[in-house]
């Protein structure tokens, strides 16, 4: 039997992380453990985990740090675990009560490093699903190009995953199981910068590099969004430009790797420079215009278009109208 440590960050999460727990507790398949690390919390989280677990008889443990961000939870959690194989969970999303257990057969089965499920988007405030399917999106040749079916899956081994990832994003938090070798094998979690609005999205990206894919099809993760985590679901977020931003970043430090670099230079190049023209433009519709003007040095020449020239006249014109409107410094 797979010793299942669960993994779970949680900050000021004391009316919503019910849910979250029961669909742990629920599981046909018992996790060895469950680790979470309380994020300096302020509404007394701690004591709702306690009056939800105590009962149910699995080993736990809180741990509580200074507010830190998401991944710096994760991080020291994972540090704590004393399983074979970690199961992120968000403290907000759900489990289907036979998570544990498919994933436990597709690692008896198929020995991968990391499995991968496919999830639901659910929209808590209006009560509806935004997405069915993540995989379901996903460019048709993701899942036919250099990959393997199997039964109800898709095996993609390292480090083809890696190159293909770079242009649609598979994976998400509570929908991710990985071997404690192939996590320490990648470095594991080692960005912690909470300002860095996809930085979830460097650790699984290194995974992609060193381990080995299977990837469940059938949606068994539900993903729950709401006020406070708006910018992880779509385009409409007010802080899209700061996703791709950290998209952008995170790239950038990818290329920093000597193995990955090595690998896929090229393609990480020409990624980054996309990306960034696709920053700039985002820039630009959300009236961030000193963003778009700062960034605009940074863009592949041989991509400005008239069209993305104008936009860079238009942004050096409204950033100094900007400016003249922003109230006086008042000082010290």
């Amino acid at each position: 039997m797979v010793k299942f440590s669960v993994i779970i960050p949680v900050y000021n999460r004391a009316d919503l992380i019910q849910p979250t727990l029961e669909s742990v507790v629920n599981q046909s398949t018992q996790p060895y453990e469950i680790i979470i690390c309380d994020d300096g919390s302020t509404d007394g989280t701690p004591g709702v985990i306690r009056s939800l677990l105590d009962p149910s008889g699995i080993r736990y443990k809180i741990l509580e740090i200074r507010n830190s961000g998401p991944s710096r939870a994760r991080k020291t959690a994972v540090e704590s675990a004393r399983g074979d194989w970690y199961l992120f969970l968000d403290s907000d999303d759900i489990w289907d009560k036979d998570y544990i257990e498919s994933v436990q057969n597709i690692i008896t089965r198929y020995h991968p490093d990391c499995v991968a499920t496919d999830f639901r988007i659910w929209e808590r405030n209006s009560k509806r699903f935004l997405c069915e399917s993540k995989f379901a999106t996903a460019p048709e040749q993701f899942w036919t190009s250099e990959a393997q079916r199997i039964e109800d899956g898709v095996i993609i081994t390292k480090p083809v995953l890696f190159k293909k990832a770079l242009s649609f994003q598979p994976v998400f938090q509570s929908a991710l199981a990985c071997c404690k070798e192939t996590y320490l094998k990648s470095g594991g979690i080692t960005l912690d910068n909470r300002t860095l609005k996809s930085e979830d999205a460097h650790f699984t990206r290194k995974l992609f590099f060193y381990g080995t894919f299977v990837f469940q099809m059938s949606a068994k993760v539900t993903i729950v969004i709401h006020g406070a985590n708006r910018s992880c679901a779509d385009k409409d977020s007010i802080d899209f430009p700061g996703k791709l931003y950290g998209r952008v970043k995170i790239l950038e430090m990818m290329r920093d790797i000597g193995e990955i670099e090595r690998a896929f230079g090229v393609e990480l190049k020409q990624e980054i420079a996309n990306s960034k023209l696709v920053l700039f433009d985002q820039y630009y519709w959300y009236a961030r215009f000193k963003e778009a003007c700062l960034i605009f040095p940074d863009l592949d020449y041989r991509k400005i278009r008239p069209k993305i020239m104008m936009k860079y006249v238009l942004s050096r014109l409204k950033s100094c109208r900007q400016a003249k409107k922003a109230p006086p410094d008042s000082g010290g």
